[in-house]
């Protein structure tokens, strides 16, 4: 890295603006240049604002490998306990992440920068950054002496591919925590594993299909009752109900939320204080919203309709928009059944306006879908096909495979009833692509 740029991530790190530290040493204009590359600094200079900055001369002009990976290593604990990242170490971890240091600093880097830059308001194009930096990095396959840092950063790497709905990517990382859990590791960590292979099996698997992620779901919920943790219960008890409503088993799927229900009485209702009151309310959101499609695949519209919109409305108070997709869906969905066009084009522009503002691909491809549906229920059969076709090429660019296999068969289905052979020949050897 050169000087300037050094000395830039220092101050920042630090929290001196370029006119407070050169205050007394130089003009504001002199470090602009030095700072921008254009300059080389003196000597003089370099002592005096490193004396101002607290640091050796040296940690300016060239890096401090053992000294930096200390205190990556302080904030990583600190990290860990819950300290949030502030500009400033957010600062000197970017600068750091472009030096040389060990796999396990890197391994600390990473995961804090990816983790705090997917939290962010909008943390696409910097977190993506930061991924793919990462992943040129570093190795998939741990030393064992790295293996408890570098599994925070697999973890980091799952939720953020299942955030950005690229869950095939999100399975490959978690299958890789599982195989390096340790026998004797703390239950929490294995039941947070299971879990997650769970809800990743669940979005990349068709209904009948679902077996596998009913065991992740099912080991993780045990563990999570042994060790008395009502949240992972909690969220165990819905994601198994989501499984064995889409596999037909709609008498077991309410069984579990009815037990999520009676278990969630105790800490769903809306508390005083505004975060936890939200959080309390998207829980409650998710139960309706179950409920919903339960009711929805057992043909009784109008239950199912009371539960959706008592969804909307939690998420709504929550302030989920971002969440809001699936059930504005359903929405759509439900209305479409009942021809009325006028709500169902509501809720599905709704839905795409979500899915567009929070960059939701998954959710593009789905609506695009339902979309095409729309279109061919009132006889519109090119705009169908293009909404069809807009579908397939999201879900390619985003490597959804699954996606791509049901979409290129149901409209290479299509040309083949209207006899347009060749484009069903397309769609049909695109769809085998995928196998």
């Amino acid at each position: 890295m050169e000087v300037g740029e050094r000395l830039r991530q220092i101050r920042i790190h630090k929290g001196f603006t370029q006119s407070e530290l050169v205050e007394g040493i130089c003009s504001v204009t002199y470090i602009s240049r030095i700072e921008g590359g254009k300059v080389k600094p003196s000597g003089r200079f370099i002592r005096e604002v490193a004396d101002k900055l607290g640091v050796l001369p040296s940690l300016i002009i060239e890096s401090d490998n053992e000294q930096a990976e200390l205190e990556v290593a302080k904030i990583y604990d600190s990290y860990k306990q819950g300290t949030p990242l502030d500009d400033s170490t957010q600062s000197f971890l970017g600068m750091t992440a472009l030096e040389n240091h060990s796999p396990k600093t890197f391994f600390q880097i990473y995961t804090m920068l990816i983790e705090h830059a997917s939290s962010q308001e909008n943390p696409a194009i910097q977190a993506e950054e930061y991924v793919r930096r990462s992943e040129n990095l570093l190795p998939s396959e741990p030393e064992p002496h790295d293996r408890d840092v570098a599994l925070d950063y697999y973890r980091a790497l799952s939720r953020f591919y299942y955030s950005k709905q690229q869950f095939e990517k999100a399975y490959r990382y978690e299958k890789i925590i599982e195989k390096h859990l340790d026998e004797d590791c703390p239950g929490i960590d294995r039941a947070r594993n299971y879990f997650n292979l769970a809800l990743t099996r669940t979005q990349l698997d068709d209904d009948a299909d679902l077996e596998l992620a009913f065991h992740y779901g099912s080991q993780a919920l045990d563990i999570f009752r042994q060790t008395d943790h009502q949240k992972g219960v909690a969220d165990c008890l819905t994601t198994l109900s989501i499984i064995t409503h889409r596999m037909g088993e709609f008498e077991n799927a309410l069984e579990y939320l009815d037990e999520l229900d009676d278990e969630a009485l105790g800490y769903l209702s809306v508390s005083d204080d505004e975060t936890d009151g939200h959080a309390k309310l998207t829980k409650r959101a998710v139960i309706d919203y179950n409920y919903g499609r339960i009711y929805q695949k057992m043909g009784d519209a109008e239950q199912a309709l009371i539960y959706f919109e008592k969804s909307l409305e939690q998420d709504t108070f929550a302030q989920n928009e971002k969440f809001t997709t699936p059930v504005l869906t359903r929405l759509a969905e439900l209305y479409a059944e009942q021809k009325n066009w006028e709500r169902t084009e509501y809720y599905l522009n709704r839905a795409f306006n979500v899915a567009e503002r929070y960059d939701l691909p998954g959710s593009k491809v789905l609506l695009l879908h339902k979309q095409a549906h729309l279109h061919k229920v009132k006889g519109d059969e090119p705009a169908y096909e293009k909404e069809m076709q807009k579908a397939i090429q999201l879900a390619s660019d985003w490597s959804f495979t699954v996606d791509v296999k049901e979409i290129s068969t149901e409209l290479a289905d299509h040309y083949y009833e209207v006899r347009a052979y060749k484009m069903a020949a397309k769609y049909y050897r695109l769809a085998l692509e995928r196998d």
